[in-house]
């Protein structure tokens, strides 16, 4: 693959992620279309659970994942092909 186009996908990748940590991190508390009609309103069971805050700041935290996930990314070490040990101890 021609370095150009693997550049031109890591900017569409991390744009891509950063839109998503956006959307997934305001929608949960846009009382608006979270809590009325729409998509809710197909899954009656659902609805008080999806409602709770927990769920919410679940949502949310995903969001924030995302974003930070692609502003961590590190575009030089795939671009050039130098592999990078990815594995994290939490120990």
């Amino acid at each position: 693959m021609p370095v150009w186009l693997q550049r031109v996908f890591v900017i569409v990748y991390v744009l891509f992620c950063i839109e998503l940590g956006l959307v997934l991190m305001v929608l949960p508390w846009m009382t608006g279309y979270w809590f009325s009609g729409g998509w809710l309103a197909r899954w009656p069971e659902l609805r008080s659970l999806l409602q709770s805050g927990f769920v919410r700041g679940a949502v949310s935290g995903l969001g924030l994942l995302s974003i930070s996930g692609s502003a961590s990314w590190r575009p030089s070490a795939t671009v050039t092909g130098v592999e990078i040990d990815r594995n994290l101890s939490f120990v």
